[in-house]
Parts: C-alpha cells; sequence; structure tokens
C-alpha cells in the first residue's frame, strides 16, 4: 500500500497517543524519508475549542505554513486550527485526514477516522472499532526473534501483562489496585509474567504488580533504569496470552494484533466510552475479563489500521485523480 511518491505531514500537539495513532498511518502509506513530524503549540486563544478560531501572527508565518505535503494526517482538537489554516492555503493540492472525533470541527479534514465508540457518522468519516497503530505481522516476526533470546528463562505458560495508568478519569484507586492483586493470583502457579508499564503508570500500581507476582518467575519493564529498550513489542510476539488495564483504547487496539487470548481488567470510574469500546469487543470474543479466568486458549488477530488506509487511499485517489 506504501506510495512513494506520496509526502505526509504529521500534526500534532505532542500527545503521545495522537502521535502513535498518526505515526500508523502514515508508515503504512508512505516511506519513512518522505513523512514530516510538526508538533503545534497554540496559544490559548487559538487553542479554545471554538469553531474557527485564528492562528496568531506568529503561527501564520511559521515554517509550518509552507509545507509542501501532498498529505496531512492530524490529531488532537489544538490542531484543528493549523490544519484548517493549511487546508485553505494549499486547497485541493493537500489531502486531510484527522484521527479521532474533532467534535465541532467536523468540516476540516476531508476523511475523519473515529473509533466506533464515539458513534460519529459524517459523510467524510469512516470508524472502526479498534485505533490504528504500526505494528505488523513482518514486525511481529522480527520483534520474536529478539524476545527469544531476551525472554529466554519466560518460557511457555507466559503472560505478558501491560499496564496503563492514570487518566482525565481513572486514578488507580486502592480498590482498583486490590482488585488487580485478587485476579492476578488467578493465573496458574507456575506462569511467567511479563510486565511492561507506560508513562502513566503510578508508583503505587507498579508496587501491587510486584507483591502481586512474587509467587511467579516474573520480570517488570518500569522505564529506562530497569535496563535496556521497552518490551513491548517483543511481548506481544513472545506471550501466550495477555493481560492489559482497559484505560488505554490504543493499548487494547495494539494487544489485538498478536492474534493471542487478550483478557483486560478494568479500574474503577473508567469512561463510559472505553466501557462501550471493551463491552463491543467482549461481545465479539475478542477479549475476556480477566475475572473469568484464563480458559480462552484461542485470540483472534485484529489490525484496523489496513482497512483505514485503504479508505484514506480510494478518498485519496478520487478526490486527487492519482
Amino acid at each position: 500500500m506504501i506510495n512513494p511518491d506520496l509526502k505526509i505531514l504529521i500534526l500534532t500537539d505532542g500527545k503521545i497517543g495522537d502521535l502513535m495513532q498518526c505515526r500508523g498511518v502514515a508508515s503504512a502509506l508512505a516511506e519513512s524519508d518522505n513523512i514530516l513530524e510538526s508538533v503545534v503549540s497554540p496559544g490559548w486563544l487559538t487553542s479554545l475549542p471554538l469553531p474557527y478560531m485564528p492562528l496568531s501572527a506568529v503561527d501564520r508565518q511559521s515554517a509550518l505554513m509552507s509545507t509542501n505535503a501532498d498529505m496531512i494526517i492530524a490529531s488532537g482538537r489544538r490542531t484543528v486550527p493549523y490544519l484548517r489554516a493549511l487546508k485553505k492555503r494549499r486547497g485541493r493540492e493537500c489531502f486531510a485526514v484527522f484521527l479521532k472525533d474533532p467534535t465541532m470541527h467536523h468540516d476540516v479534514a476531508d476523511m475523519i477516522w473515529a473509533p466506533e465508540h464515539d458513534q460519529l457518522s459524517k459523510p467524510n468519516s469512516i470508524s472502526t472499532a479498534t485505533s490504528p497503530h504500526a505494528f505488523t505481522a513482518e514486525k511481529l516476526a522480527a520483534a520474536h526473534q529478539t524476545a527469544a533470546a531476551r525472554f529466554a528463562d519466560f518460557g511457555s505458560p507466559n503472560v505478558g501483562l501491560i499496564l496503563g495508568g492514570n487518566t482525565k478519569s481513572v486514578s488507580w484507586s486502592g480498590g482498583s489496585r486490590q482488585r488487580l492483586m485478587s485476579a492476578l493470583q488467578l493465573m496458574p502457579a507456575k506462569t511467567n509474567v511479563l510486565v511492561t508499564s507506560s508513562r502513566r503508570t503510578p508508583q503505587s500500581l507498579l508496587n501491587t504488580v510486584q507483591q502481586s507476582l512474587e509467587p511467579y518467575n516474573s520480570t517488570l519493564w518500569a522505564g529506562e533504569e530497569s535496563g535496556g529498550e521497552n518490551p513491548y513489542l517483543e511481548m506481544l510476539a513472545w506471550c501466550d496470552r495477555l493481560i492489559v488495564t482497559g484505560d488505554s483504547h490504543n493499548m487494547v487496539s495494539e494487544a489485538l494484533v498478536s492474534g493471542c487470548p487478550v483478557h483486560v481488567f478494568r479500574p474503577d470510574d473508567l469512561h463510559k466510552k472505553m466501557h462501550a469500546f471493551l463491552d463491543a469487543l467482549e461481545a465479539a470474543n475478542l477479549v475476556q475479563e480477566i475475572q473469568q479466568g484464563f480458559d480462552k486458549q484461542v485470540g483472534t488477530p485484529i489490525n484496523a489500521t489496513p482497512q483505514i488506509c485503504a479508505e484514506i487511499m480510494k478518498r485519496y485517489a478520487a478526490r486527487s485523480g492519482k
């Protein structure tokens, strides 16, 4: 699907979740040398969530406005004024893609992707249950080779535990941590456990997990001080099953590319949209609540990125004639 001539500009305000989705789509469409990234930092007036907020004089004269990209892939509401200004300047020479629901700014892009739980239905929108990412079967195969050496002491049966952390609604209270501890004790006694954390993982959650895993052969990556690079992709490739905390749409979506059984733990105060997302996956037998135990033996590999990219290129070709 990669177009060797396509030039893409990724536009975000630096949020890692938005950036990883944009990178996943861009890397499936264009050569890496033809992908540029720009992080915007709008002033308070520009960043107000109101329609048609203008850019500042500084922003209008920035190098960003001189881009010659064929396509802009943006995410994050703070990028909307910049995307609107670029579309006005470039016109039909530039195809604009926005990832996630921009709420009141649905006219800002030629195409919008949003998760199904957002229930967005616009002529220029498409939806999938899971989010886009950069993980492919080829990358998983390569990661499996490096994982074989890195995790030589962690053979089957093994479980990968992927920890998220605090969000606007979730604070990982003592109640959530205690429920997770009880759930982890359901694992078979001889299970090997590989754990990775995120930037959002609080120390209190790491302490709970370490205490819970004392009876098991386990290893925990909690940042650069743990040594080596984050084994996240290697865990997706290596583990027999995965446990994911349900506070991240991206993490659950990425876990599903593995093709192994995926179990989800829902912390307290999870946003209703995340509950809707996880409910839909459970109904489709794609994930299972961790409290239901570990009898599930078969998983289904799910990757929405090719579907999203195919629709982007279909609409790009119709718009540009290329």
